[in-house]
């Protein structure tokens, strides 16, 4: 495989692991897939991706990072509810959405690569979706349920193992209809690490404070963390590594 991987990162056992592990250790499997994905990153212009301007998507989509999990893996936060995907869908802009949001999956590899290089011991991270704004009509239009498949697609293909959890928390009733729809289309190792909650605060508490300290969370989540949650764009801003404390 050595020759045909581009990056050196891609040459050491930890990022190799991740492939071995999506695909059961079935070594002929692991190494199709990661073939795929190499070929899928060049014919995407995937290595140019955090230098395209970003701007505009920034701004409308925020995503913070809020402290460190139990074992050390960062934690990210996002309100996927405040998004509209269904003006995504009718403006013409749902494969330059889906770049972004691959754009900060990579973005995520990076950080998780430099905790990494920096000592930290630290291979996934652990994420937060809240979906307290989910309004069927712009989140759960036909057009958005496409994405949201397009979405998971890719994920599956091009970045097994980077979330150790994806935790959906204040999911309404439509919502929880959808999830037990688009679960289907995905495999089980993505399943394993989605958990979807319902709006019953006592119950998503409970599976966040069984990962993640309150310290480590802010007041809106249950937690009590006195500094301010860390927007995406401010840590570019900072150029230094994030650990956790």
């Amino acid at each position: 495989m050595i020759p045909h991987l581009p990056h050196e990162y891609m040459k050491k056992d930890i990022y190799l692991i991740r492939w071995l592990r999506d695909r059961n250790f079935d070594v002929a499997a692991a190494e199709k897939r990661l073939l795929a994905h190499i070929r899928w990153r060049s014919e995407n212009q995937i290595d140019s991706i955090l230098s395209e301007d970003w701007d505009d998507f920034d701004r409308e989509y925020r995503i913070y990072i809020e402290g460190c999990d139990k074992d050390g893996k960062p934690v990210i936060t996002m309100f996927p509810g405040d998004w509209d995907i269904r003006r995504v869908a009718l403006s013409g802009k749902t494969k330059l959405f889906l770049r972004y949001l691959v754009k900060l999956f990579e973005e995520a590899l990076v950080t998780v690569r430099a905790m990494q290089e920096s000592g930290q011991n630290v291979t996934q991270a652990t994420i937060i979706c809240d979906l307290a704004e989910f309004n069927v009509i712009t989140n759960g239009c036909p057009s958005c349920i496409a994405i949201y498949i397009q979405l998971a697609t890719i994920y599956e293909n091009n970045y097994p193992g980077l979330a150790h959890r994806l935790i959906g928390i204040n999911v309404p009733q439509v919502a929880l209809t959808l999830w037990d729809l688009l679960k289907h289309f995905l495999n089980p190792q993505t399943t394993e690490v989605l958990h979807v909650y319902s709006r019953d605060r006592r119950s998503w508490e409970r599976a966040l404070f069984n990962e993640i300290d309150r310290d480590q969370l802010p007041t809106k989540f249950g937690g009590h963390k006195t500094n301010d949650s860390l927007d995406l764009v401010e840590y570019r801003g900072l150029n230094k590594v994030f650990a956790c404390t």
